[in-house]
């Protein structure tokens, strides 16, 4: 039976890990003189910088992979792959690497190449070798975060539009850099699988790191979302009005769980309420059709 490479076996090649933001970014409100000034906390600041440094799935992370593989049975040919990477980073109008030194060797190498994860058989072919080498690596500039600074009427005029994006158009730019930058480097990943030029075993990994490529930048969108947001906002509101939104939200969350435990309490109350009502009229019609039902 031909075996499939799962997630799981993409688990044990190292590349399953997720560095995106786990949720929606969190924020810290401050509030003085009228003005309230809205951050990002620094550990999603950090995940997202992180993102964007070093998406998990890229082209270059599988590479680093399938070259763990070749040079454990030949570490041989560490020379001839620095030396393609290095062609490759000055040839940038040769990316299938046709006129790369040292190529032959390096193919013949990969070629019928196996290894086995995760109990999953894994062969390669000839062709596969330009995923072998890495790319130059793409520099990205960390993100900056400045705070964002409302007076009272700024953060009640948003709140009522329901525009909450408007407050940080940065954010959309950000977002956008994500996509693009996560885009460039995963991109030819999905490219090739319909090449039948490359092994099943190199698609399938890339086809596994494809899906984890659309999660991690779902992920990583995810955190400049509007949700928080607009809760920092309501927050600059309850700060306006000398309240304290974290004593405010428990009392609102605590009356919605005192509302929780009260509504099953209060069906099984009027279930037994009704049961009784009912058997009290059945009792009464017995008594009165008691005769009748005798004389039968």
């Amino acid at each position: 039976m031909k075996k499939i490479v799962t997630s799981a076996t993409v688990a044990a090649l190292g590349l399953s890990a997720l560095v995106a933001p786990q949720a929606a970014a969190e924020y810290t409100e401050q509030y003085s003189n009228g003005t309230c000034t809205i951050q990002v906390k620094q550990a999603d600041q950090d995940a997202i910088n992180a993102y964007l440094a070093s998406p998990t799935d890229s082209a270059n992370n599988l590479a680093e992979t399938l070259q763990s593989i070749l040079f454990a049975q030949h570490p041989e040919q560490k020379a001839n792959v620095a030396a393609v990477e290095k062609y490759h980073a000055q040839s940038p109008l040769d990316p299938l690497l046709a006129f790369a030194p040292h190529r032959k060797e390096l193919m013949k190498a990969i070629d019928g190449l196996t290894a086995s994860v995760d109990g999953v058989s894994l062969t390669f072919k000839a062709d596969d070798m330009r995923w072998f080498i890495k790319a130059p690596e793409k520099v990205t500039e960390p993100a900056t975060f400045a705070p964002i600074e409302l007076s009272d009427a700024q953060v009640a005029e948003v709140l009522s539009s329901g525009d909450v994006s408007s407050v940080a158009p940065e954010y959309a730019v950000l977002k956008k850099k994500i996509d693009e930058h996560y885009k460039a480097e995963t991109g030819d990943l999905k490219a090739f699988l319909i090449s039948s030029a490359y092994s099943d075993s190199v698609k399938a990994v890339a086809q596994a790191l494809s899906k984890k490529a659309d999660a991690e930048r779902t992920r990583a969108s995810k955190a400049l979302g509007t949700h928080s947001l607009q809760r920092s906002l309501e927050n600059c509101q309850m700060l306006a009005k000398g309240q304290d939104p974290k004593v405010q939200r428990k009392d609102e969350n605590g009356s919605s769980e005192d509302m929780e435990i009260i509504r099953p309490i209060a069906y099984i109350f009027a279930g037994v309420t009704g049961l009784a009502m009912l058997l009290t009229i059945a009792y009464g019609w017995v008594r009165e059709h008691q005769p009748q039902l005798l004389g039968m």
